[in-house]
C-alpha cells in the first residue's frame, strides 16, 4: 500500500498547482510533474506534444448557431438550405463521436500526453490505462445538480436540429403552402431561437468561468496511474506490453485522446483500452455502457473479467450517460474499452466543483481503484496471454 505517495501526489496536483486547465502552463507544469514521477519506474516516457481546441463548448455554440444561417438560407432557396442544414447536423453527429470536422478550422493551442511504457518479455498484447489530467472549468454545466440532465437536453436540440432541416424541405415541396399560417416557418424559427439560447450559454459558460482544482476530476485518476507505474514496475506483466498515458486538454474535448489514436497504429483485436476517471469518491463503479448522445457498449470481455474482480473491490455497475469519457474515442473506433469511475454517498445538490479539492478525495478510494484496475490487466494477461 502506499497510500502517502498518493496524497503527495493529489496535494501536488490540487494544490501546489492552482489548475490544471486544458492547453495552459499549469497544465503543462502538470504534465512535467508526471513526467518526472513515471521516470522513478522506467526511462521509456515520452511527452508527446500537440495542437488542441480551446475549448469543445464554443465548438458545439457554432454548430448551434449555424443553424440561424440555415433558416435565413430557407427564406429563398428552401431546398439548398436543406442540403446545407443536413451538411451541418450530420457534422456535428460526427463530432459528438469523436471525429473532428467544422472543428479543423478552429484555433489551436499547446497541449500534451505523457506516456510511460513497460515493456513485456513475451508480448502478445498491448494494454493501455489512460487518465486525463487537465481539470474543468468551474461552470454551470459541472453542477452535479446539472449533469444527469446534459443527456436530455443534449436530444432536445438535436431535435431541434432536424425539426430546421426538415423545416425546409417541407418549405421546398409546398407542404404547407394551402394553409393561411406558414407553420413550417414558425417551426423552424422557434427551434432556432431554443439553439441560438443553448449557443449564448455555452458561449457564456466558456469565456466567464474559471477552472477549478479538479481533485476528483481527474487527479485521483492521474494518482492511480501513478500508483499503477510503482506496482507494475514491482511486478510486470508476463505476456502484454502495458502504457501508461495521461492524456491532456481531455476537457476541451478529448483532445488527448485523439491525438493518441491519429498518432498511434493500434490493432483493434489485440488492444485494450483501461480508463481511469474521477476515481477518488467511496462507491467505485465500472462502466458497462457510456455516451451522452450516441452510446457504446464497454467491452464484453473486459466486463466479463471485471465483473468478478469488482466484487472484491465492492464495485458497482453504472451506465455513463453524461460527459464522454477518454473510453468514448476507441469504443467509437471499435477498440476494447472499458472505464472505472466512483461517485459520492452524499446528495449530488449539496456538492459543487469548487469543493472538488484534495480534501474531498479518499485515500482509500485511490487504493481500491489501484487495486481493482491491477486485478484487471492482471487477470487480462492471464486470461488472453497464450491467444495467438
Amino acid at each position: 500500500m502506499n497510500g502517502s505517495q498518493l496524497r503527495r501526489d493529489l496535494e501536488y496536483l490540487t494544490g501546489v498547482l492552482p489548475h490544471r486547465g486544458s492547453n495552459t502552463n499549469s497544465e503543462r507544469s502538470a504534465a512535467e510533474y508526471l513526467a518526472a514521477r513515471f521516470k522513478e519506474f522506467t526511462l521509456d516516457v515520452e511527452i508527446d506534444d500537440f495542437h488542441s481546441l480551446d475549448g469543445e463548448w464554443l465548438l458545439y455554440a457554432s454548430y448551434f448557431a449555424e443553424f440561424t444561417v440555415v433558416a435565413i438560407l430557407a427564406g429563398w432557396w428552401p431546398f439548398i438550405a436543406f442540403g446545407y442544414g443536413l451538411f451541418v447536423f450530420l457534422s456535428y453527429l460526427a463530432e459528438a463521436t469523436g471525429y473532428r470536422i467544422f472543428g479543423r478550422l478552429l484555433p489551436q493551442y499547446e497541449s500534451q500526453n505523457v506516456i510511460c511504457r513497460f515493456v513485456a518479455p513475451k508480448p502478445r498484447r498491448l494494454f493501455i490505462v489512460t487518465a486525463h489530467y487537465d481539470s474543468p472549468r468551474d461552470s454551470p454545466l459541472q453542477a452535479p445538480r446539472v449533469r444527469p440532465w446534459l443527456r436530455s437536453v443534449q436530444l432536445f436540440l438535436v431535435l431541434c436540429m432536424v425539426v430546421v432541416v426538415v423545416s425546409c424541405a417541407a418549405q421546398g415541396f409546398g407542404i404547407f403552402e394551402s394553409l393561411q399560417f406558414a407553420y413550417d416557418v414558425a417551426v423552424r424559427w422557434t427551434a432556432v431561437g431554443c439553439l441560438l439560447g443553448a449557443a449564448a450559454f455555452l458561449v457564456f459558460a466558456e469565456l466567464t468561468c474559471e477552472y477549478g482544482r479538479g481533485a476528483w476530476n481527474n487527479a485521483s485518476g492521474t494518482a492511480v496511474l501513478l500508483e499503477l507505474a510503482r506496482r507494475f514496475h514491482a511486478n510486470g506483466l508476463d505476456q502484454a506490453d502495458l502504457w501508461l498515458v495521461a492524456t491532456g486538454s481531455k476537457e476541451a474535448g478529448l483532445n488527448g485522446m485523439r491525438h493518441f489514436m491519429k498518432t498511434h497504429k493500434l490493432d483493434p483485436v489485440s488492444t485494450f483500452f483501461l480508463n481511469i476517471d474521477s476515481v477518488g469518491a467511496p462507491r467505485l463503479h465500472y462502466v458497462t455502457a457510456e455516451g451522452m448522445l450516441a452510446t457504446f457498449q464497454s467491452s464484453k470481455t473486459l466486463l466479463a473479467i471485471a465483473e468478478p474482480a469488482a466484487r472484491e473491490f465492492q464495485a458497482t455497475p453504472v451506465r455513463h450517460r453524461e460527459f464522454p469519457s477518454d473510453a468514448l474515442i476507441p469504443l467509437a473506433r471499435g477498440f476494447n474499452a472499458l472505464t472505472l469511475t466512483s461517485s459520492y454517498e452524499t446528495p449530488p445538490e449539496d456538492r459543487l466543483l469548487s469543493d472538488d479539492t484534495h480534501l474531498d478525495v479518499r485515500d482509500d478510494a485511490l487504493l481500491a481503484a489501484s487495486g481493482l484496475a491491477e486485478a484487471i490487466l492482471r487477470r487480462l494477461d492471464h486470461d488472453l496471454g497464450g491467444d495467438q
